[in-house]
C-alpha cells in the first residue's frame, strides 16, 4: 500500500470535518452568495475573445434586434476591430454627446483598476527581493515577516484588482456600444 501525499490526507481531513457541520444551515446561509457567482450570459461573451469583446458585441446587437430595435451594425470579423471601437470613440466625441462624459468616466475607471493592479504587482519585486536578503542574513532577520506580510497584500492587491480588470474593461466598451447605438438610432422624440 503506497503512502498518502500529505496535502491529500489533509484535504480529506478537512472534507471529513466538513461533513460532521450542519451542512443544511450552512448550505442555507452560502446560497445567496453562490447564486451570485454563477455567470451571466455577458460575463461568459466577455471571457472567450479579448478586447474589444467582439463575441458579447455581437451578443448585445442579436438581442437589440431581437427585441425590435432596427439596428444595421455588425462587428468586423478581421483584425478591425479595434479601429471601429476607436471610431465610435470618435463619433461621439466629436459629435457633443452627453454620454461621452460618462465613456470618460469608464475610461478613468478602466485606468484606475489597472494601475492599482500595476502597483499591486510591481511592489511584490522590492518586497520579495527584501525579504530574501533577510532570510540570507544581509540585514537584520526582524524584518523577514514584515516583508513577507506586505508581500502578501501585495499579492492580493493585484489578484484582486487584476481578476475584476477584463470586467470594468467590459463595461467600458458596453458603455460605448450603448452610446454610440443611442446616437445612430438617434432618441425618438415623444408625440
Amino acid at each position: 500500500m503506497s503512502a498518502e501525499p500529505w496535502s491529500a490526507a489533509i484535504l480529506r481531513g478537512v472534507a471529513g470535518l466538513l461533513r460532521r457541520c450542519p451542512g443544511q444551515r450552512i448550505r442555507q446561509y452560502l446560497e445567496p452568495f453562490c447564486r451570485n457567482l454563477q455567470r451571466s450570459p455577458f460575463q461568459q461573451d466577455l471571457n472567450q475573445e479579448p478586447f474589444p469583446f467582439p463575441v458579447m458585441l455581437q451578443s448585445q446587437i442579436t438581442m437589440l434586434r431581437n427585441n425590435g430595435i432596427p439596428l444595421s451594425l455588425e462587428i468586423p470579423a478581421d483584425n478591425s476591430q479595434h479601429t471601429v471601437y476607436n471610431f465610435w470613440k470618435a463619433v461621439l466625441a466629436g459629435g457633443k454627446n452627453a454620454n461621452y462624459e460618462h465613456l470618460q468616466e469608464q475610461e478613468a475607471r478602466v485606468r484606475l483598476f489597472a494601475n492599482m493592479y500595476w502597483a499591486g504587482f510591481l511592489s511584490m519585486v522590492p518586497l520579495s527581493i527584501g525579504f530574501l536578503l533577510s532570510l540570507f542574513h544581509v540585514f537584520d532577520r526582524s524584518w523577514r515577516w514584515p516583508m513577507a506580510a506586505a508581500f502578501s497584500i501585495s499579492l492580493l492587491i493585484a489578484f484582486t484588482i487584476g481578476s475584476q480588470l477584463r470586467r470594468v474593461r467590459g463595461q467600458e466598451v458596453f458603455s460605448l456600444f450603448t452610446a454610440y447605438v443611442a446616437l445612430k438610432i438617434g432618441s425618438p422624440t415623444p408625440d
